[in-house]
């Protein structure tokens, strides 16, 4: 007896994923990126460390001719209690000029000179090493490494501002010799509000990255898993006994799931491979201060930056928009009548997703702050929504019904794409030919209506 409606898409998607997952291609491309980050990950934090600058326990350094052009008041003198006991004997002579405090620093054994100007966005410290000194470029490194460290004292001192009112002088552009950086002073905030400013710019466009990449790879599975029974054979016996939404919505969870499957255990294998290097390198260099490792330590600091339901709206709205593409990509596998056409039909899939993803990625709103749109109007739009709204939802910067409202729209679409590749699967699985365009569609799902 045929089955009704969505009956028997249950059976379609074990069977499915049993296939899938039991090829011995998909088991190789799960287990090996997984056991790759679970070495690799550590032992380049472990070369990083036998590689990187050891700790620096005395400098050649012992004057810095100061030439403080700021007119504020300053003292010098306090950046050697600052409790730093490698820079704290330093001997801190004012100048008139940075052309005398490099004329003096030339006449003195392990001198520096120092500017300090104020710019646009704070204050601009330039350390000079002169020419015919003894000091090296490294020397002079560790010393403005130092500098940076212990300006907040300084500023403090000049600006005679509270602790918030200081969080505006937050950018310091220091220099050795003619070679400039431009910093982002951490030390003027907490380790909380540095996670916060990092993962404004990078999640949204982390998040972007990994739905795009896994839509490109699985969609096109999808799309070929559908148009399978076409070129085998199989669509009559299994048109005699389910309708073709429920195989197509079958054949659709399936491949999702597997992908999703694959992902995560991506996902374990690196957060496995970063755990075990922190471990290594602790136990190698108690009390690293290994970037990665003070990373990691802010992100626990800012453990409150997330709220549990904020992550599962997040999650959840992944999967949805996965599943919304891979959804989209079997109309496809419907249209198609053999392999070779899926590129062809396949278009509104790869154009859907391109736009989406440059929308999202160069639309109004972007800002060298976010790196991605945050134009309002996207969290409404399911295809913009899955690759922008997630990140968004993590940081808390839309409220947890916006997130619903796209979720709910999101799993909508693709209950709608299941439903247009039935129909059109239908209509043309008898089709022989030039498959039709993409063009054709409203026609064809309005000729199957009447």
């Amino acid at each position: 007896m045929r089955k009704k409606g969505l009956q028997g898409a249950g059976t379609v998607f074990r069977f499915s994923f049993r296939q899938q997952t039991g090829k011995t291609g998909w088991r190789l491309t799960t287990i090996l990126p997984a056991l790759l980050f679970l070495i690799a990950i550590p032992l380049i934090m472990v070369i990083a460390l036998q590689s990187s600058d050891k700790e620096i326990t005395e400098t050649p350094v012992r004057a810095v001719y100061v030439a403080d052009v700021t007119g504020l008041p300053s003292d010098y003198a306090l950046l050697n209690e600052t409790g730093d006991s490698v820079f704290s004997g330093i001997e801190y002579i004012p100048a008139a000029d940075m052309e005398a405090a490099i004329a003096a620093a030339a006449q003195r054994e392990g001198a520096l000179a120092l500017l300090t100007e104020l710019g646009e966005g704070g204050y601009e410290l330039t350390v000079i090493r002169p020419e015919g000194t003894s000091l090296t470029a490294s020397d002079a490194r560790d010393y403005t490494g130092f500098l940076l460290d212990a300006f907040p004292v300084l500023a403090r001192e000049k600006s005679g501002l509270t602790g918030a009112q200081l969080a505006e002088l937050s950018r310091v552009v220091l220099s050795a010799g003619s070679t400039s950086t431009i910093y982002r002073d951490g030390s003027l905030k907490d380790g909380y509000e540095t996670v916060r400013e990092i993962l404004e710019m990078i999640l949204p466009y982390l998040g972007i990255m990994l739905l795009y990449f896994m839509v490109l790879v699985y969609g096109q599975g999808i799309a070929g898993s559908v148009i399978l029974e076409k070129s085998s054979k199989l669509m009559d016996t299994m048109l005699l006994s389910l309708q073709p939404q429920a195989m197509i919505l079958g054949k659709t969870l399936a491949g999702w799931l597997a992908g999703v499957v694959q992902m995560a255990v991506w996902v374990a294998g690196a957060v496995l491979g970063c755990v075990l290097g922190r471990f290594l390198v602790l136990q190698l260099e108690p009390g690293s201060t290994m970037g990665i490792l003070q990373f990691f330590s802010m992100l626990g600091s800012a453990s409150g930056l997330f709220t549990l339901p904020n992550i599962i709206a997040a999650i959840l709205l992944i999967l949805a928009g996965f599943l919304m593409y891979c959804a989209i990509a079997s109309i496809g596998g419907a249209m198609a009548s053999k392999p070779e056409d899926l590129g062809s039909c396949n278009s509104i899939f790869t154009l859907l997703l391109l736009a989406s993803f440059f929308l999202t990625m160069f639309g109004e709103n972007s800002s060298s702050r976010s790196l991605v749109s945050n134009a309002a109007w996207m969290n409404y739009v399911p295809f913009t929504a899955v690759m922008s709204t997630p990140a968004r939802a993590l940081l808390g910067q839309v409220p947890l019904l916006t997130v619903l409202i796209s979720l709910v729209l999101t799993l909508a679409v693709a209950l709608l794409a299941v439903l247009a590749a039935g129909k059109l699967y239908r209509l043309l699985v008898f089709r022989r030919g030039d498959p039709p365009k993409v063009a054709d569609i409203p026609k064809l799902l309005r000729l199957r209506q009447e």
